[in-house]
């Protein structure tokens, strides 16, 4: 069970939560920058080059049954034009990015957000989605203890979990492994 980064996002999801469009941003990673410090690259990078900072959100889903909200800064150049400086952990030309200048308010210790969302009426994914914004709030607040305790409760549940996962994975869905695959040809 992992997550991957989708290519298109369903319409539904993103017109329930009330966001934007979604833009392409296209990745220009800094030669000092590192992946998943967005808030320091963009910091670093605007110490020296005109822009402001743009928060907002970038996505990952597990199958088609949970989508992550990342919260995710990039810079504004003086056009206007946005694009991310920090280097992806996956081969990403750009990032799928939905401006959201709330994010600001929920960052923690320098950590952005996540946020995760069931895209399914399921008792077992959603006590899944409860678990994966348990380990955030922990994440966020420095909390070795709540984080243990998370990974243990996924852990002692995961078989339940993958079960559920591929009762709403159909075969041309993409596959809950992560491989970004289809399910027929994956893991079904």
């Amino acid at each position: 069970m992992n997550y991957y980064i989708p290519k298109k996002l369903p319409k539904s999801f993103l017109d329930n939560l009330n966001l934007g469009p979604v833009l392409k941003v296209p990745i220009q990673p800094m030669e000092s920058g590192k992946p998943i410090y967005c808030l320091d690259n963009v910091k670093r990078y605007l110490a020296y080059n005109p822009g402001s900072i743009q928060y907002g959100w970038i996505f990952s889903m597990l199958g088609s049954v949970i989508i992550k909200l990342h919260g995710h800064v990039v810079v504004k150049d003086k056009s206007g034009a946005l694009f991310c400086v920090t280097p992806p952990e996956a081969t990403l030309e750009y990032h799928n990015f939905v401006p959201d200048d709330s994010v600001a308010d929920l960052v923690v210790n320098q950590r952005l957000p996540t946020r995760a969302v069931s895209l399914v009426n399921n008792k077992v994914v959603n006590s899944l989605v409860d678990l994966e914004n348990k380990f955030d709030q922990a994440r966020l607040s420095d909390d070795q203890f709540g984080l243990d305790e998370v990974c243990l409760e996924k852990q002692k549940r995961k078989a339940e979990f993958i079960r559920s996962i591929k009762q709403h994975t159909g075969r041309n869905d993409p596959c809950y492994c992560g491989s970004g695959r289809k399910n027929k040809q994956c893991c079904q």
